[in-house]
């Protein structure tokens, strides 16, 4: 990524960013912002740039990353379950959390990530697979948080 003055970080109210964003996608457009906490770890990180666009039901399958709305927030989270009904998310970073959407709350797909210069793959079947690997790794990971939590 070159860095232009369309690249620099603008900061606005989340609900008009949002508003703006979904804007852009019905348009046919991609739109790339920060990622902003650290649900994603170790896949995304908070500051690394994400491209998403406009989502329909093909691109919503098990190991994506998606944009979603989950009680009135905005959450890019991994695909971990589909159902006629809706999909199931869950961050990268989370250890138990799994969020319900129906499927009109999913309003985009990652298909490019980027950190500093550098592209981070996201969208191939092995990163996928790796992203679920994670995800069913949980229990695991859990204990060892706890571990790690008992012996300081």
């Amino acid at each position: 990524m070159v860095d232009k003055p369309e690249n620099r970080i603008k900061t606005m109210n989340n609900a008009h960013f949002f508003d703006a964003l979904f804007v852009s996608l019905n348009e046919g457009k991609t739109v790339k912002f920060r990622v902003v906490g650290k649900s994603m770890v170790p896949f995304l990180l908070e500051g690394d740039i994400v491209v998403v666009k406009a989502s329909t039901a093909d691109d919503v399958s098990i190991g994506r990353i998606v944009l979603g709305r989950y009680k009135g927030n905005y959450i890019l989270h991994r695909v971990v379950g589909t159902s006629r009904e809706g999909v199931r998310l869950a961050g990268d970073g989370n250890l138990s959390l799994v969020e319900e959407l129906d499927w009109e709350d999913v309003g985009a797909v990652v298909i490019q990530a980027f950190r500093g210069n550098k592209e981070i793959p996201c969208d191939t079947t092995w990163i996928r697979a790796k992203g679920m690997m994670w995800y069913y790794a949980r229990p695991f990971r859990a204990l060892l948080a706890k571990i790690k939590k008992l012996s300081k």
